[in-house]
């Protein structure tokens, strides 16, 4: 929801963001990872690749992702 908000604004930066933090959130929630404040973007896609193998390197480049338009 943020995310497509971000979107349709074009907000890329915001929007990347934003989806990157809705995918590990639902993984939280479905309890394929573990809640834990302070995760970095790359710290999720590793230990979510762990679980979901097929999806590793998706999970990797949303974190590529997600470090370019936050840090540069």
């Amino acid at each position: 929801a943020a995310s497509e908000a971000h979107a349709a604004r074009a907000h890329w930066s915001q929007a990347v963001q934003e989806r990157m933090r809705a995918v590990v959130r639902a993984l939280e929630e479905r309890a394929l990872l573990d809640p834990r404040p302070g995760r970095t973007a790359d710290e999720a896609a590793a230990e979510a690749g762990r679980t979901l193998p097929s999806h590793t390197d998706r999970l990797r480049a949303a974190a590529r992702a997600f470090d370019d338009v936050t840090y540069g």
